[in-house]
């Protein structure tokens, strides 16, 4: 039976993306994780009547742990799937991108970046820094966890897959220059689940991504 969320993600945005799930199903048990070790820590009884969500979350869900889950696992990755690669902001800056976005998809103990499930694409602005595409990307993937919600929390089937496939990934070079803005200004690379955040408890309430980050 389906009544669990493992939900990894910040500290600070849990409770909000907790909130909205509950909101869909009040019944639903929303179980916070945080690193590695909090999944390592779950007991196989309770994988197998969970599903995961990752959120912007650094830690690597372990394959032995997708395998035992009974009703899967979704990420929120922030990049579109031009770009699976870890720091994708970075890598679209460094290409110049026109078009930018946020990806939701299954983790699968064989592809961490797997079946495709939704995609927020969003123009890249001009003269936009590292700081500025990762703040417009983590709205972009506010709305879609705000679409996808109500069959996370309620649907025990999984989630539809859009004929869409990632590109191939690439890695970072080590030592590579700080990423530049389209106009040539230089930017910051920040990690998109540590940035401080502004008030998200307004969340479960507004279904505009710009009002959820902003509120």
């Amino acid at each position: 039976m389906f009544d669990t969320i493992i939900l990894l993600a910040g500290a600070v945005e849990h409770a909000a993306l907790a909130s909205v799930l509950r909101s869909h199903n009040p019944q639903l048990l929303v179980h916070p994780v945080f690193t590695a070790a909090d999944l390592a820590a779950i007991e196989r009884e309770w994988l197998q009547r969970s599903r995961l969500i990752a959120f912007a979350a650094p830690a690597e869900v372990p394959s032995e742990l997708l395998d035992q889950l009974g009703f899967g696992a979704y990420r929120f990755h922030p990049g579109s799937p031009l770009y699976p690669d870890p720091a994708p902001a970075r890598f679209a800056l460094q290409d110049g991108a026109s078009h930018f976005g946020a990806t939701a998809h299954r983790l699968t103990p064989r592809d961490d970046a797997g079946p495709i499930v939704d995609v927020e694409m969003f123009p890249v602005p001009q003269a936009i820094g590292l700081a500025g595409l990762e703040e417009l990307t983590f709205g972009r993937m506010l709305q879609m966890f705000w679409r996808l919600a109500g069959p996370l929390s309620t649907q025990a089937s999984p989630l539809v897959q859009r004929a869409m496939r990632w590109s191939p990934r690439r890695e970072s070079e080590v030592g590579a220059p700080a990423p530049q803005g389209r106009q040539g200004g230089p930017s910051v690379l920040r990690d998109v689940s540590k940035r401080p955040r502004r008030n998200l408890v307004a969340l479960h309430a507004v279904s505009n991504e710009t009002d959820a980050v902003e509120a």
